[in-house]
């Protein structure tokens, strides 16, 4: 057994060959500080969230039965500049959030716009959790809609599997609220539109 610079090696190791192995340690912690987001990035995925993104919900039907509703808290962030939203995108994914990424053309300008977007519950909550401290003008917003997501899935986990869960009045409320700050006119539009699930 034979220690150089107080490592320990079972063999005599070859002075070339330990600045190798010295190498390969750093590229593997340089990959390990890689696979989650900097603070850094963190703090421009808020601001551009605060500038692009959108918290809202909308309440969808099923296709066969009007009287089946949902109440869906959305997330997108729209931009015209692809850089902007693969950068958005690959922090999200590192982060483990996995959101839906596609573009469309613009009605008016025909241009390529870039969507970064998710209506699951699960992905909204952790992309909230991770952005909320960099938020200043969505940062409401996003508290709004991570209060109805942590309630509704309270609920769901304290409901037998099987079970339709209506929507109470506390999560019509904080919806409509989001719905308020995003400017919209009538705040009841919500409230109305689930009244057929009852």
């Amino acid at each position: 057994m034979v220690s150089l610079n107080s490592t320990v090696c079972w063999e005599p190791v070859k002075p070339e060959v330990l600045p190798n192995c010295n190498n390969l340690q750093d590229v593997t912690i340089g990959n390990q500080q890689e696979s989650l987001p900097s603070e850094v990035e963190l703090a421009y995925l808020g601001g551009l969230i605060d500038g692009e993104g959108s918290f809202w919900f909308c309440v969808t039907f099923h296709k066969k039965s009007d009287k089946y509703r949902r109440l869906i808290a959305n997330f997108s962030l729209n931009n015209t500049e692809k850089l902007l939203t693969d950068k958005a995108y690959d922090i999200c994914k590192r982060a483990g959030i996995n959101l839906r990424y596609r573009n469309h053309s613009a009605k008016l300008t025909k241009k390529q716009v870039w969507i970064v977007e998710t209506n699951k519950l699960a992905n909204t909550r952790k992309l909230i959790k991770l952005v909320l401290p960099y938020l200043i003008g969505k940062r409401e917003r996003a508290q709004l809609m991570l209060d109805f997501i942590e309630h509704r899935i309270k609920r769901v986990k304290e409901t037998p599997i099987c079970t339709r869960i209506p929507y109470d009045p506390y999560e019509i409320e904080l919806a409509e609220k989001v719905r308020s700050l995003n400017g919209r006119r009538s705040s009841e539009a919500i409230r109305g539109a689930l009244e057929k699930t009852r």
